[in-house]
C-alpha cells in the first residue's frame, strides 16, 4: 500500500469515484458459499467460505476493476480536497446465484451520481450470467468474471458522463 501521505490517484480527467457499501440479498450474506443444487434447493458449502463478508468481497472486486478501468482512485471513506470531482457509485446486488456445474448469475441495480449538482443520475439494471464448472473455485471464478463485466458497465457510464455525452445503460 502507498505511504499514508500519498494522495489518491486522480484520473487523467481529474476526477475520483466513491463506491459505497454494496448491498446483497440476505440469503447469501453468510460466510459460506451458498449454491443451488440441480433440484433448485439451496445449500451451504460448509468447507468453502468467503475470506470476508460477501458484500465486502463484491465491493472490493468492483472497486479494483473500476480503479483499473478509469485510472482513478476509489475515495470512499477517504478525506478529499474540497471541490474534488467525485462520481458517487451505489450498487444493490439483487441476485447472486451460484450453481455448481451450471452458472454464476448476478443481477444488480446500480447508479452513478455525477460530481456536478443538477446533472442527471444514471440508474441502470444489469444481469450477467457466466458458466461455472463443478468446483467452488470455478464458481467463484465465474462470479469474478461477472463482477468484472458489471464494473465495466459502470465505468462506461462514468466515462460517458465525464465526456459530457448522454450516459446510458448498456
Amino acid at each position: 500500500a502507498p505511504a499514508p501521505t500519498t494522495a489518491p490517484a486522480v484520473a487523467p480527467g481529474g476526477y475520483y469515484f466513491a463506491l459505497a457499501r454494496v448491498s446483497v440479498p440476505q440469503q447469501i450474506d453468510v460466510p459460506q458459499l451458498v449454491v443451488r443444487n440441480g433440484a433448485g434447493a439451496v445449500e451451504l458449502l460448509e468447507t468453502d467460505e468467503w475470506i470476508a463478508p460477501i458484500n465486502s468481497e463484491i465491493r472490493d472486486a468492483l472497486s479494483l476493476r473500476l480503479t483499473r478501468q478509469l485510472a482513478a482512485s476509489d475515495v470512499h471513506n477517504v478525506a478529499t480536497v474540497e471541490g474534488s470531482r467525485i462520481y458517487r457509485v451505489n450498487v444493490d446486488m439483487q441476485r447472486f446465484d451460484s450453481q455448481l456445474g451450471g452458472a454464476a448469475t448476478i443481477a444488480a441495480v446500480w447508479s452513478v451520481r455525477p460530481p456536478v449538482e443538477g446533472q442527471p443520475i444514471l440508474t441502470c439494471s444489469t444481469t450477467i450470467t457466466r458458466p461455472a464448472g463443478p468446483t467452488a473455485a470455478s464458481l467463484t471464478g465465474a462470479h469474478q468474471q461477472a463482477l468484472a463485466e458489471l464494473a465495466d458497465h459502470i465505468a462506461a457510464g462514468i466515462r460517458a458522463m465525464e465526456a459530457g455525452g448522454s450516459a446510458g445503460c448498456s
